[in-house]
């Protein structure tokens, strides 16, 4: 797989389609309970308008032809100060060594324990040798789920390799 998404017609006309069954609550192709479950109730993708997409619409949110509908737009991400930025620098460093102190580990062992998770130049921030500026920490995402880099995942993931109790302690130090 290259990575690349190259729909073809046939998934926007799928789309359509399955946005016209959910807006009708009409799911006659659907015989799992479980499933009928889910989507009864389950709100269309819908234009400004209060349309839902047909599959015309969603080909022109594809290519950029049509904004994003006004409901389902992300909230700018908050300015972050240089000073803003050194203190999560420095909240990102208390919440590794709470997670290494709850697991008792030795600097060594915790060093090496969060290697495989965390990138260079996480680890530098927790050592102290270096801190994380406003336009490093803005340009990540915030969201949990968006499957790219973030400093605070890669905690998060150190953190649950050891078991779900400690990543409680993460939680209650970086919120």
């Amino acid at each position: 797989m290259s990575g690349r998404l190259d729909p073809k017609v046939g998934f926007f006309l799928s789309c359509g389609a399955f946005n016209k069954q959910v807006a009708e609550q009409d799911f006659p192709g659907v015989g799992a309970c479980r499933l009928r479950e889910h989507l009864t109730g389950a709100e269309p993708l819908r234009l400004d308008s209060g349309d839902p997409f047909d599959a015309a619409d969603f080909f022109r949110l594809y290519t950029g032809l049509i904004e994003v509908p006004l409901a389902y737009r992300v909230a700018d991400l908050p300015v972050l100060s240089d000073a803003d930025a050194k203190a999560k620098s420095q909240l990102m460093r208390e919440a590794f060594q709470a997670v290494a102190a709850h697991q008792m580990l030795s600097p060594k062992a915790a060093w090496e324990s969060l290697e495989p998770f965390a990138p260079a130049s996480l680890r530098d921030v927790l050592s102290g040798w270096s801190e994380y500026t406003a336009e490093e920490l803005t340009g990540m995402p915030s969201n949990q789920l968006e499957y790219e880099y973030t400093p605070q995942m890669s905690l998060v993931t150190w953190a649950l390799s050891f078991d779900t109790e400690t990543s409680t302690v993460l939680r209650n130090i970086m919120g």
